[in-house]
């Protein structure tokens, strides 16, 4: 594939260069319609906050004139901020209440991705009856949730997602706790003090935590407040569960969150390619593999010699 590469803060000119499509992921991604291409764009700028064109580019294996004009579409949308040399997220999309007040964006009902709800719904399965659970932010996390309230669960929930903390709310066989923290901008999650510090010392059954990219056996997020946040939930789990849909495996994000060696369980997509596969089981981790209504890989039931 041709890729143009624009070096504007160096004040080089455009060149191009030609990066072959050789991977199963790649081959996938260059075979997507407009509407899964600019379903992947939100997934990347609502993951991140902010992408560039020419990130997009790489990620969707298309053109950046391409990319550029899915912006724009996205942007007449109300989707997405354009800004020059890319997009960031949209910290309010629902119109005002009627005291004027401004309502966060509802990212997840927008993005509507029923890979990522199957995966949620998949790490819900994992939790059982009279366990200690952290919940992490995100559309996987959500939906994990949301399968305790259906199963009827009574479990200890601690969460950083005011939008998981509505989800568990409506049952009173969960014992509620919501860490505390400042909202981060267009989001439902809570980050920084004081909920780092209640997380030091915790120990849980199992955290659900989410990434915005693995790459190289190693998960990573842009933002650094919310880095720190997810090591400390790794740290207070027993047995960590990682939804992750396949475009995620891809290019690294700017801050490192941790080893994939310290993920116990991967739910991914049928879209992984052999070589994340490989790369997940060398790194000791289980591979649970979820497509529409059945999965297979599956991961035993956890009984108490999975403990360690």
């Amino acid at each position: 594939m041709l890729t143009r590469r624009l070096d504007v803060e160096y004040g080089l000119a455009p060149r191009w260069e030609f990066r072959p499509m050789g991977t199963e992921a790649e081959q996938k991604i260059a075979a997507m319609i407009p509407v899964q291409r600019r379903k992947l764009i939100l997934d990347v700028i609502y993951d991140q906050g902010a992408a560039s064109v020419q990130q997009l580019s790489e990620r969707a294996g298309a053109s950046v004139a391409t990319i550029r004009r899915d912006l724009d579409q996205l942007a007449s949308e109300q989707l997405i901020r354009r800004s020059r040399g890319g997009a960031s997220i949209v910290d309010f999309a629902a119109p005002p209440t009627a005291s004027g007040a401004s309502q966060p964006i509802d990212v997840e009902r927008v993005r509507g991705n029923p890979d990522k709800r199957a995966l949620g719904i998949a790490a819900g399965e994992r939790i059982e009856d009279g366990q200690h659970v952290i919940f992490d932010s995100g559309l996987a996390c959500d939906e994990a949730a949301r399968r305790v309230v259906e199963r009827q669960l009574s479990i200890t929930a601690i969460t950083n997602s005011i939008k998981v903390a509505s989800i568990l709310a409506k049952s009173d066989l969960v014992k509620l706790v919501v860490i505390g923290g400042t909202r981060k901008s267009g989001t439902f999650t809570l980050v920084g003090d004081p909920g780092i510090e209640f997380l030091r010392g915790l120990h849980v059954d199992i955290a659900i935590i989410s990434a915005q990219a693995i790459s190289k056996g190693r998960l990573s997020h842009t933002s650094l407040e919310i880095v720190s946040l997810k090591r400390r939930m790794i740290e207070a789990a027993q047995y960590t569960i990682l939804p992750a849909e396949s475009w995620k495996f891809g290019g690294p994000a700017f801050c490192d969150i941790c080893s994939l060696g310290e993920i116990d369980e991967v739910i991914a997509d049928e879209g992984i390619s052999a070589a994340d596969r490989d790369i997940i089981a060398a790194h000791g981790a289980r591979l649970r593999i979820v497509g529409g209504a059945s999965s297979h890989d599956s991961a035993p039931p956890l009984a108490d010699n999975d403990w360690y």
